[in-house]
C-alpha cells in the first residue's frame, strides 16, 4: 500500500473544508425576506373610473385648446391633462367668460377640488408603499449586515487563535519541551504536521473571513422599479394619473426627456446599470426587474436609492396639482 505524504494530506483536508464554504445557499430571515407592504388591487381600478367619469361628462371645449392658456399656465393645463380634468378647465373657463352664475362657477370649482384632492391621495399613497419598501428593504439589510459581521469577527478570531496555537505547539517540539520517544525522527514529523494541520485551519478561516459575501432572499412582487426600467405599467403598480405625469415630456438642459427617461439617468449616475452595454447589466437587471431573487449588500443599498431618486420624482407631481389649485383660485399670475 502507498504511504500518503503529509503535505498531500494537508491539501487533500483543505479542499474538503474549503468546498462547503463556496456552496452556501441564500439566506432567509423569515420575517423580512417576503414584501409586506399591503395595498388595495382594486385602487387602480378606482383611479381609471375617476378619470373615466370626468372624460364622459358632456362639457363643451370647443375652441379650448387655443383659450385655456389665457386663463391657465402650461404647467397647469399638463397637470390637468394628467389627472383628466381638462374638460373641467374648459368649462370654468366658458362659465367666467360668460358671466355664468356663482353656483355654477362654485360647483365646477368644487368639482375641480375633489379631483386634485384624490390626485394628492394617490400621489400620498404611492409615496407611502414606496416608503415602507424602503424601510423593509433597511431592516432587511442590517440584518444582513450583521449577520456577515458576526461571521467574519468569528472567522478572524479563530484564524488568529489556530495561528498563534500552531506557532506555540511547533516551537515546543522544535525545543524538545513536548518529548517525542518514537524513532526515525518523530519530533520532525509531529512539528510538521503540526504545521500542516494549524495552516489549514488557519487558511480555512481566512477564507472564511474573505468569502462571506451571503445573499439574501428577498421577494417583492409590487415592483415600481421593473416599471420603469421596462417603461410599461402592465403590472398596474401605478394609476393612470401617477404614469402619465412620469410620461410626460419636458425640458431639461436643453433636451426634451420624461420622468421616466430622468429617473433613468440618475439611476446611471449612481452607477446602476441601466444600457445594456453595460457590465452585470443582464444579472443586475434581471434582479431588480423580477418578483425577487438573492441580494447582496449592495444589491439592496442600490435598491434603496433607486427609490429614493424614484420618490422625488414622484412627489413632483404634488406642486404641480398646487398650482393649479392655485390657478383655479386666482388665475395665471
Amino acid at each position: 500500500m502507498h504511504k500518503i505524504s503529509t503535505p498531500l494530506l494537508g491539501l487533500f483536508c483543505l479542499i474538503l473544508l474549503l468546498f462547503p464554504a463556496c456552496m452556501r445557499k441564500a439566506l432567509v430571515i423569515n420575517e423580512f425576506s417576503d414584501d409586506d407592504c399591503p395595498i388595495s388591487d382594486s385602487s387602480g381600478y378606482y383611479d381609471s373610473l375617476l378619470v373615466a367619469s370626468v372624460q364622459k361628462l358632456n362639457l363643451d371645449t370647443t375652441a379650448c385648446s387655443t383659450r385655456l392658456p389665457q386663463r391657465f399656465s402650461n404647467r397647469a393645463i399638463h397637470i390637468a391633462e394628467n389627472l383628466g380634468v381638462k374638460s373641467l378647465l374648459c368649462e370654468l373657463q366658458r362659465l367666467e367668460e360668460n358671466k355664468g352664475s356663482d353656483i355654477d362657477i362654485l360647483k365646477i370649482k368644487s368639482e375641480l377640488q375633489g379631483r386634485i384632492n384624490t390626485g394628492v391621495a394617490d400621489v400620498a399613497s404611492c409615496l407611502s408603499e414606496m416608503e415602507c419598501q424602503i424601510v423593509r428593504t433597511r431592516e432587511l439589510q442590517k440584518h444582513l449586515e450583521d449577520w456577515i459581521s458576526a461571521r467574519l469577527n468569528r472567522a478572524n478570531a479563530y484564524s488568529i487563535l489556530a495561528g498563534s496555537i500552531t506557532t506555540i505547539a511547533s516551537s515546543l517540539v522544535a525545543v524538545n519541551a513536548i518529548k517525542i520517544t518514537t524513532e526515525n525522527d518523530a519530533s520532525n514529523i509531529v512539528a510538521q504536521t503540526t504545521v500542516i494541520v494549524g495552516a489549514i485551519i488557519g487558511t480555512y478561516y481566512g477564507f472564511r473571513a474573505m468569502t462571506i459575501h451571503r445573499k439574501v432572499l428577498y421577494n417583492h412582487p409590487r415592483n415600481y422599479i421593473a416599471a420603469i426600467y421596462e417603461k410599461k405599467n402592465d403590472n398596474g403598480v401605478f394609476s393612470p394619473f401617477l404614469w402619465k405625469f412620469m410620461n410626460k415630456p419636458f425640458n431639461k438642459a436643453g433636451k426634451q426627456i420624461n420622468g421616466i427617461e430622468d429617473v433613468l439617468h440618475k439611476w446611471h449616475g449612481l452607477g446602476i446599470p441601466t444600457d445594456a452595454a453595460e457590465d452585470n447589466y443582464k444579472e443586475k437587471v434581471g434582479l431588480f426587474t423580477s418578483l425577487g431573487g438573492e441580494y447582496e449588500v449592495d444589491d439592496l443599498d442600490n435598491r434603496i436609492e433607486m427609490f429614493d431618486i424614484l420618490r422625488e420624482e414622484i412627489s413632483l407631481i404634488n406642486y404641480d396639482l398646487k398650482r393649479l389649485q392655485q390657478e383655479i383660485l386666482i388665475g395665471k399670475k
